[in-house]
């Protein structure tokens, strides 16, 4: 089943069909009243053309929490060593960005942006201190994220061992697009595939089982830490063919597509507002 958030309201995706569900206006309404697992069994309304209607982000987290280096692929051709645990940081979700939004170039970090294409984790549920064995039961779904990041800003900070100039780098607005909807837990997630392409060439592809810490392993340590909120997201890690590892950054104009299962591709422009 796949689920979003549009101007008009939430709409379901399944065996029937696209529907729009009755008095629901977000996805975030859902999670906020606990009610999520009730998704699959609620009134429908009426039937719906997704493709001619304006997707928003499927929620607004209060917080985003970004693993690194948790794919071999990536790990090898940045140069990086394999980690023994998983890496993360939280970040700021004011760059969320919608399916069909313009990613703006931050003025003083324009000229290395680059995307990584990622599977993003939905938490349902109020996690904390959360055991690997039980933490499904804690995932909405799974979203598509283009964690965007200048390039030039980062390495930078790196360099200098500057943790808050690597995340900002992060953090410039719009350079979190997210969605278009979720795969919900009902959905087979054991090998969802992820593509990114950039003007219709293919740059990143890998699925879900090649990660080196699983969702689960991912949700526990974090947790143990930090507390999660519904809509909060965990991007997994992007897998090999990043624009920082051949030169090949985004200039105006480009398209960045990213695949999740059968959703929709994540569609954003990099460009000027």
């Amino acid at each position: 089943m796949q689920v979003f958030t549009t101007t008009d309201g939430v709409v379901r995706v399944d065996n029937h069909g696209a529907t729009l569900l009755v008095g629901l206006k977000s996805l975030d309404d859902v999670l906020a009243a606990g009610k999520w697992d009730q998704l699959a069994h609620y009134p429908a309304g009426p039937s719906v053309d997704l493709d001619a209607l304006t997707v928003r982000p499927p929620v607004l987290p209060a917080k985003i929490v970004l693993v690194g280096l948790n794919y071999r692929s990536h790990a090898d051709e940045v140069g990086q060593p394999i980690p023994e645990a998983p890496i993360f940081f939280p970040i700021s979700s004011d760059g969320v960005l919608a399916s069909g939004e313009v990613i703006p170039p931050p003025p003083s970090a324009p000229n290395q942006v680059d995307y990584e294409g990622e599977i993003g984790v939905v938490i349902s549920r109020p996690a904390y201190q959360v055991t690997a064995a039980n933490a499904w039961s804690y995932v909405a779904g799974l979203t598509a994220v283009n964690d965007v990041s200048a390039r030039d800003m980062q390495t930078a900070a790196a360099k200098q061992r500057d943790m808050a100039g690597v995340l900002a780098a992060k953090s410039f607005p719009g350079f979190k697009p997210l969605g278009p909807g979720i795969l919900t837990t009902a959905h087979d997630h054991a090998d969802v595939s992820l593509t990114t392409s950039v003007n219709g060439e293919l740059r990143q592809q890998a699925s879900i089982g090649d990660l080196l810490f699983d969702v689960p392993t991912l949700i526990e340590a974090i947790s143990a830490n930090i507390d999660l909120q519904p809509g909060d997201v965990i991007c997994t890690g992007s897998p090999s063919g990043v624009g920082l590892a051949s030169g090949r950054f985004l200039v105006p104009g480009d398209l960045i597509e990213i695949t999740l299962g059968d959703l929709p591709p994540l569609r954003n422009v990099f460009g000027h507002l």
